[in-house]
């Protein structure tokens, strides 16, 4: 049996983000804006991913890569199925 894990955004799961994209072919850079913080890009055939954060990042790639140019769904309305699953807990 796979051991259940808890997981949550934090710096010790920002390499782990970035190899996964690494290891996907993604060109990866990094822009400081100084006390505005740090912006992190994924370039991959020609399409940019700009994130404040390396989970964010994989998250916008995931997104893309799973549901391509429709990535944004204005009339899925998800939220009422997230909702119900809430109120469940």
């Amino acid at each position: 049996m796979e051991e259940l894990v808890h997981l949550t955004s934090a710096g010790n799961t920002y390499g782990g983000c970035l190899l996964i994209l690494k290891n996907e072919g993604c060109h990866l850079s990094s822009q400081d804006f100084g006390k505005d913080g740090l912006i992190y890009w994924a370039e991959y055939k020609g399409n940019t991913f700009a994130a404040n954060s390396p989970v964010e990042l994989l998250g916008l790639f995931t997104l893309w890569k799973e549901l391509g140019s429709n990535w944004n769904y204005p009339s899925l309305d998800i939220w009422d199925e997230i909702e119900e699953v809430i109120e469940e807990s």
